[in-house]
């Protein structure tokens, strides 16, 4: 009895499940969690190759759909074919994101506008399309939106990337509330430090005393892609029925301390 209670509470089958940034660190491992659960998974990013690549490892059915979300205009149309070649969503889990760590007195306003561009309206317009009738499953369906840590403890040379996840964790809440009439779920989670090749380039310029700092402000050390990807697995399967509208940090205690 306890095994079929595990296995209800993990599994995901037969979900439809569109994951964004699917050909990144996260996203790649959302897909590969996802797929385990049981979901058919619908990944998309901006690289053919490794869409491919990832796509070649999962188990269950799965497609590949190349696309670059700063097309913002061209979400909608993006979705609906998507829908039309798949059948309705069950779920959207957003982790395409762009990174930025540079002191305000340095950062030009198109690089601003594009951070917020990529890192916000990219989820307000899969948001909206998601919403719309006919790409959704209505009886249970789910968004999370991977934010990040920065929208909750200042970090120095970040003000316009914690502004884009900050922007992201607020319109969560209001959505939530939104789309409760149409049993669609919304939430955040918000990795603190993972390591990817990306943060351990950046972790080996640090000094050693910087390293130090950085470390001691995580009681269970650095995270891993998949601490991000069982999270998001979690709100999208039964677990997360009664859940919406949250922020939920993955941080090794960061926001704890």
């Amino acid at each position: 009895m306890q095994d079929q209670k595990e296995s209800k509470l993990s599994t995901l089958q037969g979900k439809r499940i569109l994951v964004t940034g699917a050909s990144g660190a996260i996203g790649s491992m959302v897909v590969r969690i996802l797929d385990e659960a049981g979901a058919h998974v619908i990944l998309t990013g901006r690289d053919t190759i490794k869409l491919e690549e990832a796509q070649r490892a999962l188990i269950n059915d799965s497609k590949a759909y190349p696309f670059d979300l700063l097309d913002v205009q061209g979400i909608q149309g993006f979705l609906a074919r998507i829908v039309a070649e798949c059948g309705p969503l069950d779920g959207l889990a957003h982790c395409a994101g762009m990174p930025l760590i540079i002191p305000i007195k340095l950062i030009k306003m198109p690089k601003a506008e594009e951070v917020m561009k990529v890192n916000w309206e990219t989820s307000f317009a899969l948001a909206q399309a998601f919403r719309m009738r006919g790409n959704f499953r209505k009886e249970d369906s789910r968004i999370v939106f991977v934010s990040s840590t920065a929208a909750i403890v200042g970090e120095t040379a970040m003000s316009v990337y914690s502004a884009s996840k900050g922007a992201v964790q607020s319109m969560t809440r209001a959505l939530a509330s939104e789309f409760a009439q149409e049993n669609i779920r919304v939430n955040a989670v918000s990795p603190g430090f993972i390591r990817t090749a990306i943060n351990d380039k950046y972790y080996s310029m640090l000094s050693e005393e910087q390293k130090r700092t950085l470390g001691s402000r995580y009681p269970l050390g650095f995270g891993l892609t998949e601490d991000v990807a069982y999270a998001v697995a979690f709100l999208m399967g039964p677990g997360g029925r009664w859940i919406t509208g949250v922020n939920f940090p993955v941080d090794g205690g960061l926001t704890a301390i």
